[in-house]
């Protein structure tokens, strides 16, 4: 919200009228981000958001990039990623002038080889272009101190309930908001080029900051995707903990709702009575001239659900038991907040995946009779792993109304090709499927097309 606020100040020197054209408000003011951190919460708090609720349409909560839970060696390694890169440059680059003979696989096995015997900081030391120096340890240290002391600062505004009480606020200011996401920090984004403050800045010229990075394990780099989702995982955690609580209280009544937020895998927010208190459908009164003997919906109408859960190995199996605890976990929540908008929804999209969070659907542990009707459902687009025994049951009986279904590159629990076939057939007999059958955008592995 801050780069916002300074892009209109810009706007007012450059040329006054500019801040007061309604175009422009619209546009600047439409999506207002709220960072879970100290500092923005304490400018939240200090500012008269009512003057913005005829632009402001959508809130987004993000967490900060900090996390309590990172230890000195991870903040190391991410720190060394970027010289890391190009000292692994400068090392294929002499390669190629001098020993251009030699195969690649030669070259990678000599780098293996200087890995081992300098180790990640001698070897940056080594091939670091243009005499380029290091941070020192004493700048690690500060820039460690530094990032700790803004992540312990969130944690505590967390803790507090001043994060949750100062957003309610903010929603109470901001009566027009009707989208609502919750979001996280891209740690697996190499966003050094593109992120505002760090465009066109060196790793040197930034200083020892965390920010979006590689994870260059293929190049002998010990630091991997699921070491930044395991420490953000319970920052996540909290931060939708804090929404659960805003939404709840504030009583915001949203038509569309985002969850792309990490979280540890357990999905508490599943059992939490707060779940129930979202306002998220109201049956209206009929209206006295009205000849339908429908109440009308008034409330949620797209639901996006795509978390990422705490990393559970790349080793692990799909029928490990950390991975059927994350997929039962998983289908509560998104049956707790189906329960909350089944009679109004009509865009359902279910995002997750084995690199994200595991996820089967529906539930295995839940029978399709107990899962709540969505007479309003027309599209359902997922990339969870197709429960096959009970997928065909629930789109037959609980989504009548399904006009268009996307399958994007689905896995199935399934016994052989049967379980494909029975996803065919129910397809076949949802007649609004129908019409649409030949252009359905279906995206899924090359064995299902045995089936048919």
């Amino acid at each position: 919200m801050l780069h916002i606020y300074l892009t209109l100040k810009n706007l007012r020197v450059a040329c006054r009228q500019y801040a007061y054209l309604p175009m422009l408000l619209d546009m600047l003011f439409a999506t207002v981000h709220l960072v879970a951190s100290a500092e923005h919460a304490e400018t939240v708090a200090k500012t008269d958001l009512s003057m913005l609720k005829q632009y402001v349409k959508s809130v987004s909560f993000e967490p900060t990039k900090e996390s309590w839970m990172t230890k000195r060696e991870l903040f190391d390694d991410i720190i060394l990623v970027r010289p890391f890169e190009e000292a692994v440059h400068t090392f294929y680059d002499a390669w190629r002038i001098e020993g251009g003979y030699r195969s690649f696989q030669v070259a990678s096995i000599e780098r293996e080889e200087e890995l081992k015997a300098l180790g990640i900081r001698g070897f940056i030391e080594k091939h670091l272009p243009n005499g380029q120096e290091l941070f020192s340890e004493e700048e690690m240290r500060a820039g460690y101190e530094a990032y700790m002391s803004r992540a312990n600062a969130a944690k505590a505004v967390f803790d507090s309930g001043e994060l949750a009480s100062t957003w309610t606020k903010a929603l109470s200011q901001l009566d027009r908001v009707e989208r609502v996401s919750v979001g996280l920090w891209e740690w697996d984004r190499d966003s050094l080029d593109h992120h505002i403050g760090t465009h066109g800045k060196s790793w040197k010229e930034l200083g020892p900051v965390v920010y979006g990075h590689n994870h260059p394990r293929h190049n002998g780099y010990p630091h991997e995707p699921k070491h930044c989702r395991e420490v953000q995982a319970p920052v996540g955690k909290a931060l939708f903990d804090a929404v659960l609580e805003t939404l709840a209280t504030s009583k915001t009544k949203l038509k569309q709702l985002t969850i792309d937020s990490c979280d540890t895998g357990e999905f508490a927010w599943a059992d939490d009575a707060r779940v129930a208190e979202l306002d998220l459908y109201v049956a209206s009164a009929i209206h006295p001239q009205s000849n339908t003997n429908q109440p009308r919906s008034t409330n949620l109408t797209h639901l996006t659900f795509c978390p990422r859960a705490e990393e559970i190995g790349e080793s692990n199996s799909w029928e490990s038991d950390r991975t059927a605890s994350i997929e039962a976990r998983s289908g509560k929540a998104i049956t707790a907040l189906l329960q909350r908008c089944a009679p109004s929804l009509t865009d359902l999209e279910l995002f997750t995946g084995v690199s994200f969070c595991p996820n089967s659907w529906p539930p295995q542990d839940v029978d399709v009779k107990d899962l709540p009707d969505l007479p309003s459902l027309t599209n359902f687009v997922t990339a969870t792993t197709l429960n096959l025994n009970s997928f065909p049951a629930w789109l037959k009986t609980k989504c009548r109304a399904l006009a268009r279904l996307e399958l994007q590159m689905c896995h199935g629990h399934s016994y052989g090709e049967s379980g494909w076939r029975s996803l065919w057939d129910a397809i076949r007999y949802v007649p609004s499927l129908l019409p649409s059958f030949l252009t359905l955008p279906l995206h899924i592995y090359m064995h299902i097309y045995t089936c048919i």
